[in-house]
């Protein structure tokens, strides 16, 4: 993956920052010392001043798996990497990230996807449609709407396995597990 300025690795600072602050029993050194980095590098990393390589990302997440906002933390990495496919989680300052406000906004942009798929529809049944700017509206509007909808179910479903103390990681590969099984085509 290149990054800016061509150089293969990802800037994670202010995510990697807010993590281990909201972390302070992980220690800058030990951490450092688990991904066999000088703690200059992960200082580094942190301040946003270098690229993290893209082979201390697994190590990474492994490492920091189990302690506060790690889902967080992960979820902020994958955005990265899919270039904005996998959505960034809410920012904490501007959003409610109680249970109950998170539960209205989901159901608030689940309507917006029914509303759009329902606006959407004449669309996929006209062999036209991509040729007319106001399909194209139609179908732009489905994918804010569903981009929207991801991103606040990912962070329904991380808040509330934090309250429960759940591993969204390990639900979520429970799940894909039992989809397998039961004959569904994963990519």
């Amino acid at each position: 993956m290149q990054n800016v300025k061509g150089k293969t690795g990802l800037m994670i600072g202010p995510e990697l920052d807010r993590f281990m602050i909201s972390n302070p029993d992980l220690r800058a050194g030990s951490l450092a010392k688990e991904l066999n980095i000088t703690q200059s590098m992960l200082s580094k990393w942190r301040s946003n001043t270098s690229p993290i390589q893209l082979q201390y990302i697994e190590p990474l997440l492994t490492i920091t798996e189990g302690y506060d906002d790690s889902d967080e933390l992960k979820i902020a990495i994958l955005n990265k990497m899919s270039f904005g496919l996998v959505p960034p989680m809410p920012n904490k300052k501007f959003v409610d990230f109680n249970l109950n406000a998170l539960s209205d906004r989901t159901l608030a942009e689940i309507d917006g996807v029914i509303e759009a798929l329902k606006n959407v529809r004449d669309e996929f049944q006209n062999p036209d449609a991509p040729n007319h700017q106001e399909s194209l509206k139609d179908v732009r509007s489905l994918g804010f709407q569903c981009y929207d909808l991801i991103r606040y179910l990912i962070t329904l479903v991380v808040a509330t396995d934090d309250k429960f103390h759940l591993s969204t990681v390990e639900s979520f590969q429970e799940r894909q597990q039992a989809s397998i099984q039961a004959h569904e085509r994963i990519m």
